[in-house]
């Protein structure tokens, strides 16, 4: 019997979390925020608590995390799209 891979093969699904800022918000309250993200990631506490939910840590830059958010909407728009998903 062919596995659920085999039979209905999709794109790697992952899961992430982000802080996401309003657009316009002024660039050094984004840098500022961005530095204290980096800042976390290196605190053992930080990561200890990260741990202990099964979550990975991996900081971006603003710029980095937008990107990663603008290929996954493509990748899912076009998913959606050849699959002619519809909301109900």
């Amino acid at each position: 019997m062919p596995t659920i891979a085999e039979t209905l093969p999709s794109p790697p699904v992952v899961t992430y979390n982000g802080l996401l800022a309003p657009a316009r918000t002024p660039g050094d309250i984004i840098d500022a925020l961005s530095r204290e993200l980096m800042a976390a990631e290196r605190s053992p506490e930080f990561l200890e608590r990260l741990s202990r939910l099964g979550a990975e840590p991996l900081v971006n830059t603003p710029a980095e995390f937008a990107r990663i958010i603008a290929a996954d909407t493509v990748l899912w728009r076009d998913l959606v799209r050849e699959l002619g998903i519809k909301a109900e």
